[in-house]
């Protein structure tokens, strides 16, 4: 050792000097690594006195260090390693590691007791935190705690609760003993059931932790806890204790908090407050000492340098703090976040499990979601860690590693799997798919998320009650790629969701879903009888919209069970492009062989043999261009797929070589031949580039139907186009109304190459005051990698939706007429659409519950059996002449206004919006006159005023409107609109843009900085606002003006 003070490490080690301050910096006491964290493995980092520190000390960390140093020293100069000096090295070794265990172990409850300590003092509980405080050796905090006691006139009064437990049952009879506690649990005894299960915790640990997660889901937190405790399982215990705080159970929390700093072993406190110490010397902040901890516990349980937590993990942190405090203020009000500190404060250690499991993937995550859908989602995604332990996200972390996953999705559905199972109690079975997975070589991402979503259904079957096996055809109709969605939504449902969710899987499994649909006879005794309660309920609603079909004239069985089917082709089918390729090819086969004769017939080409040979050695070879036996020019041997525009250069050397050539014949003829073969060669190589585009156009063969109904791949309808009512957005439950309400049905698209949906659009039938029948689309959806066929995709839709509506009717005089689309959310282009405000009611009234969620309704839940008027898009209406279109030729600023234009706008106003929107005549006069707003007209092209743009200054305006919109507040150098409206036959894509052109360049030149207004959401208004200009919605009132409606309030910055 006095060599390596004298010399140095990296001297005394010479070539291995690197390798072995790796070794040794893999090796060093945690707390030395904390302490001098480094950017490269290769290097110790740590100088040379704190190494002769460790000589004397007793901590198995350091003895093992130093004693694994000098053998490596003397191993290095020669000397001779005794085996006594071998079996002393492994067993300090062996305590090393059953230290670090330790500490591993006790992080997470060291966490717990620190934020009890932290939040009882606050709540006037001071004794209850020096109690806990002592506990942990925090003599400072306790005496802080007992001088505000003493302060206030308080004794100090420790108080602790110990209920003995010993009943024979339970350790005599165990499986008595389970049954007991399922028993008392279902008489509300939960007391009792507690008593029971904290001896089950050792004799039969399953029936414990389903005690205790009945307890905790009934809101008996503190019962909970003690079992938890019992299992060893502190994640529980801090759950209950985090729920009994918030519920102002302060002495009740103090409790578990004050049991686990008990469990903390004494040997273990040193280190985690030398970690603290150690951590507060690098800055770390103390709103970042929860994330640090877990950070510690995950790099400790892997064996990786805890340096790592200082050089990357912590500016990684801030990082990610840095961008969502960006982000926050780009995003729309509902998706963001009141406090963004705040709110890292309080996911600080999710985000150190997620950390654990794969920091990198994390960090893509959080941006994708952020970016994509806000802080709402990031919480819902990040609470999926709440159920984590370091073991899971050490296993986990071995999986990413072996199925080498990169994908965000991916991760994510791997996150919610083991979310999924931890929540239902699998850890044995999870565990188990996980070693075998692990085992299998080579092993796909894909085929991990398959296994684990296969055995968790098969597992949550079970749950369900379904005891008979469930065939591999039954599990094949189920989507298993969008499992891991099911489940994250079966974590946020409402708990009445949640029953309508298993029963409709339970019934699908057991192959009834689709009799109770029909009301056909099923087998009732597999079912409870609150499940065969909602089943009643769902079949007497379905009885409802058969008969009303029936009163209307409409063929239900022809809407319920009729699949008509049609398929079109997009772009360039295989087939095609293959025979473009020959097509190709075979011109310039005829084309080289005229140059260069065919030598097998003895037919003589344009050129001279010995000239022909020096253009195949010049530019055949060099290219590899060649003929096969067929006689079909070949190139690029073994480069695979064949690209056209790989063969440009060879073509322009060609035609280089055959112009020289050209330039030395003599004989007519002969040029003439070569001049000609010189023109094709040119074509061929001026039009490689459009061939080349059409063999990169992708092929479909798209159909479309009506869906199946069938629960295993439909409930995943809103995943498929990226939508709302996806299982696990916010609309979740949607789904499971659409799926049991046939008053509902959905027409899919689907590329019959993958077989998937790729667009889809939700109809129900209508009727208007006058008792005719109106086909209504709430809306179309397309999946993103599909929209560029957005026009082809609305044309068979609508062509299709015609055809099918014409089959719906019994009678001809019940002939459906006209058919409606929904204004909100479309991804097809709707310009062009005539459309206007209609008064309608759904047949069969809204699902099973009464309500139905529809976008055509104005995105939100509503009872659409009552008359609603809305915006619609017509997409057939044969009921009235079709409009003739009037084009707007001119846009033009109001300066002046007279009688006869305020006229010809009031008639405007009344055309465009129903009579409670409608502003008199005396309104319009007076927004209109304004000289400090911005007024505008739209005149078609015999001078008839056909639309008009009303505004007025921000400030003038918040007087009146801030009584609807209590949130307004004044905005400097901002314009507000009033009103938009143009009639129906004028309206389209290209005279909203040139308006909005209009209106932005007068805007700058009036000097203002920002527009505002409130925007009709179900006329569609609001959402081309935010898609053509970016407006930035802050937030929606429900019912503006007392319209009935809600309105989005608008920003567009200029």
């Amino acid at each position: 050792m006095p060599e390596v003070c004298q010399y140095g490490l990296n001297e005394f080690f010479y070539e291995e000097g690197r390798k072995t301050q790796a070794l040794l910096r893999k090796i060093l006491p945690a707390g030395l690594q904390l302490k001098y964290p480094v950017d490269r493995e290769e290097k110790l980092g740590v100088p040379v006195e704190e190494l002769l520190k460790l000589r004397y000390s007793k901590d198995p960390e350091d003895q093992y260090f130093f004693k694994r140093l000098l053998l490596e020293t003397r191993r290095r100069s020669g000397e001779d390693i005794s085996q006594e000096e071998e079996k002393e090295l492994q067993n300090l070794e062996y305590s090393r590691k059953e230290k670090l265990f330790k500490v591993i172990d006790s992080v997470e409850n060291y966490i717990l007791v620190k934020e009890a300590i932290q939040k009882l003092p606050e709540r006037g509980y001071e004794s209850k935190a020096a109690e806990i405080a002592l506990a942990l050796g925090e003599y400072a905090t306790a005496r802080e705690a007992l001088q505000k006691l003493l302060e206030r006139g308080y004794n100090y009064n420790a108080t602790y609760n110990a209920t003995k437990i010993a009943l024979a049952l339970a350790e005599k009879d165990p499986n008595a003993a389970r049954e007991a506690v399922q028993r008392l649990l279902e008489e509300g005894y939960e007391s009792g059931a507690t008593k029971i299960a904290l001896v089950l915790a050792e004799k039969d640990p399953n029936a414990a932790r389903e005690a205790m997660q009945k307890l905790l889901e009934r809101g008996y937190e503190s019962d909970a806890a003690k079992i938890a405790l019992a299992l060893g399982e502190y994640a529980t215990a801090r759950e209950a204790m985090q729920k009994l705080l918030e519920r102002g159970y302060n002495s009740e929390a103090a409790k578990i908090a004050l049991a686990v700093a008990k469990q903390i072993p004494e040997q273990v406190l040193y280190p985690l407050l030398y970690f603290q110490e150690v951590l507060l010397t690098h800055q770390v902040q103390s709103e970042e000492l929860a994330f640090s901890y877990i950070r510690i516990a995950g790099l400790l349980r892997e064996g990786r340098d805890l340096g790592t937590l200082i050089v990357k993990d912590i500016p990684s942190f801030r990082a990610i703090k840095e961008y969502s405090l960006k982000i926050n203020s780009l995003l729309t009000a509902d998706k963001q976040t009141p406090n963004v500190e705040v709110f890292w404060q309080n996911n600080q250690e999710r985000l150190a499990r997620l950390f654990n499991i794969s920091s990198e993937l994390t960090k893509n995550l959080i941006n994708s979601k952020l970016s994509q859908f806000g802080f709402p989602r990031l919480q819902r995604i990040l609470e999926l860690a709440d159920s984590f332990s370091l073991d899971f996200e050490a296993n986990l972390n071995l999986l990413i590693e072996k199925t080498k996953t990169t994908e965000i999705a991916t991760f994510e559905k791997l996150l919610e799997l083991y979310d999924a199972y931890l929540r239902m109690n699998l850890k044995t079975a999870l565990s188990q798919q996980i070693e075998n997975l692990l085992s299998k070589s080579p092993l796909t991402p894909q085929e991990a998320v398959a296994a684990l979503s296969k055995e968790l259904f098969l597992q949550f079957s079970r749950k369900l009650g379904i005891q008979a096996e469930i065939s591999d055809k039954t599990l094949s109709q189920w989507n298993l790629e969008y499992l891991s969605k099911l489940f994250f939504a079966e974590r946020n449902f409402q708990e009445e969701s949640k029953e309508a969710l298993r029963l409709i899987i339970k019934s699908a499994l057991q192959g009834d879903f689709e009799k109770i649909i029909l009301r056909e006879p099923f087998d009732s005794s597999r079912y409870s009888r609150k499940e065969l309660e909602m089943i009643q309920e769902i079949q007497h609603h379905n009885q409802q919209v058969e008969t009303e079909f029936q009163r209307v004239g409409l063929d239900y069985h022809f809407w319920l069970r009729g699949k008509p089917i049609r398929e079109f082709s997009v772009g360039v089918s295989e087939v095609e492009k293959q025979q473009a390729i020959e097509n190709f090819l075979k011109e310039l086969s005829e084309i080289f062989f005229n140059i260069l004769g065919r030598r097998r017939e003895n037919i003589p080409g344009i050129l001279p043999a010995d000239r022909g040979k020096a253009l195949f050695n010049k530019v055949f070879k060099k290219y590899g261009l060649g003929f096969n036996e067929n006689g079909q020019l070949t190139f690029f041997k073994g480069k695979g797929e064949i690209n056209p525009l790989d063969i440009k250069p060879a073509l322009q050397e060609t035609i280089d070589f055959l112009q020289s050539e050209l330039e030395s014949i003599v004989d007519e003829r002969q040029r003439a031949d070569l001049s000609t073969a010189l023109d094709h060669l040119r074509n061929i190589s001026d039009a490689l580039p459009k061939l080349h585009e059409t063999l990169k156009q992708k092929g479909y063969l798209l159909q479309i139907k009506p869906w199946e109904r069938q629960p295993g791949y439909d409930i995943f309808q809103g995943n498929y186009t990226h939508c709302c009512i996806a299982v696990e957005n916010f609309n979740q439950a949607a789904i499971l109304d659409y799926l049991t309400d046939t008053g509902i049905n959905v027409i899919e698209i689907k590329d019959k190459n993958t077989d998937q949906t790729i667009a889809q659009s939700f109809i129900f039938m209508a009727q208007n005051p006058e008792g005719q029948n109106i086909l209504v689309l709430d809306n179309v959806e397309i999946n993103n990698n599909y929209r560029g066929l957005h026009q082809t995709i609305r044309q068979h839709l609508f062509e299709y939706i015609k055809e099918y509506a014409e089959r719906l009717a019994i009678k001809p005089e019940k002939k459906i007429n006209t058919i409606l689309l929904g204004t909100a959310y479309n991804d097809v282009d709707t310009s062009g659409l005539p459309y206007r405000d209609i008064t309608l009611f759904k047949i069969g009234g809204g699902g099973v519950a009464g309500r139905q969620y529809l976008d055509s309704f104005g995105s939100s839940w509503v009872d659409p059996s009552r008359p609603t008027t809305k915006t619609f898009y017509v997409v057939l209406d044969l009921l009235k002449p079709s409009e003739t279109r009037r084009e707007v030729s001119q846009f033009e600023l109001l300066t002046q206004l007279d009688e006869a234009t305020l006229e010809q706008i009031l008639s405007v106003e009344q055309a465009s919006f129903p009579a409670a929107m409608q502003s008199t005549k005396e309104d319009l006069r007076e927004t209109l006159e304004n000289p400090n707003g911005i007024q505008i007209i739209l005149r078609a092209a015999d001078g008839t005023i056909v639309g008009y743009l009303a505004s007025k200054p921000h400030n003038e305006a918040l007087e009146e409107l801030r009584q609807y919109d209590p949130k307004m507040q004044e905005e400097e150098n901002a314009l507000y609109i009033e009103s938009i409206a143009i009639l129906p036959e004028s309206r389209s894509l290209r005279t909203f843009l040139q308006l909005g052109r209009t209106l932005l360049q007068e805007v700058k030149n009036r000097g203002f900085k920002k527009i505002t207004m409130h925007a009709r959401v179900a006329s569609g208004l609001s959402s081309a606002l935010q898609k053509r200009y970016g407006a930035k919605h802050l937030r929606t009132i429900d019912n503006w003006y007392n319209f009935g409606e809600p309105f989005d309030y608008l920003e567009i910055e200029v």
